[in-house]
């Protein structure tokens, strides 16, 4: 399909969702200014803008990324992690703001993506391959970093000074943020 009938379709569905909406006054609302170019164009900037969030989540989910590498691997397609990691870092860390433990821990940064700096305190490898390592900074605020076997890393000495980067994400299960998966660490003086 080209952009147009893509274009086509949308507008097939929104006016059909628009048209079978149940609230009067949103009915009278619509029959009135529906019609006008302005908002017809205002409602696909909308739906486009929502596909392109959607579209940009899934760059930055291993849910979406680790199983797409683990089948290019399975179908002999050789993926260096080089050139994976410069395609979704856009550089060596670029892209990675360099972020407090405790503001990351907070919920006080929405980005997909960061960076800490902080001691590595603990080790821990678990029996679906991923290893889990707590970082800490000097006020003892922890964040745990994974490793995971699908974006193999060597593994950084414990009680080393590191900085380290990835994909921000909340674990429901252990109700803790973590940098899952670990896209890159440096040691640091």
């Amino acid at each position: 399909m080209e952009l147009r009938d893509n274009i086509i379709v949308i507008y097939f569905l929104m006016s059909q969702f628009l048209m079978k909406t149940q609230t009067t006054a949103l009915k009278n609302l619509l029959a009135r200014y529906y019609k006008k170019p302005f908002v017809k164009f205002l409602l696909l900037l909308v739906v486009f803008g929502f596909f392109n969030w959607a579209l940009t989540l899934t760059y930055y989910n291993p849910a979406v990324i680790v199983p797409a590498y683990g089948w290019a691997k399975a179908h002999g397609i050789d993926i260096e992690i080089d050139s994976v990691h410069k395609f979704f870092s856009f550089g060596d860390e670029e892209g990675y703001p360099l972020l407090s433990i405790d503001k990351i821990n907070r919920s006080l940064f929405f980005g997909p993506r960061a960076a800490v700096i902080g001691k590595v305190t603990y080790i821990v490898g678990m029996a679906d391959g991923d290893w889990h390592i707590n970082v800490a900074d000097d006020k003892d605020n922890i964040i745990v970093a994974e490793i995971i076997p699908e974006y193999p890393l060597p593994i950084p000495p414990l009680g080393a000074m590191i900085k380290i980067w990835g994909i921000t994400r909340y674990d429901l299960a252990h109700r803790w943020w973590e940098l899952h998966p670990v896209i890159g660490w440096e040691a640091q003086r």
